[in-house]
């Protein structure tokens, strides 16, 4: 079996991945629709790919740019 690369939202997206952000500054944990997620993201021309993603995504607890983006199963 062999490994699945999600290097984009939109890979999350097509392979029925929501994405868990977690604010590595305050530990809060927020889960996105990935298709959701992509829409708002090309919305205000910002980059899909995950690494280019984390460092732009604030926390509405603390307010610091620094979060871990990780697939999870749909709800």
């Amino acid at each position: 079996m062999g490994r699945i690369k999600l290097g984009t939202i939109t890979d999350f997206a097509r392979r029925g991945y929501d994405a868990r952000v977690t604010c590595e500054a305050c530990g809060k944990v927020t889960h996105w629709n990935a298709i959701e997620l992509a829409i708002e993201l090309q919305r205000r021309r910002k980059p899909l790919r995950v690494e280019a993603v984390e460092p732009l995504m604030k926390c509405n607890a603390c307010g610091k740019k620094r979060a871990v983006i990780q697939p999870v199963e749909q709800f």
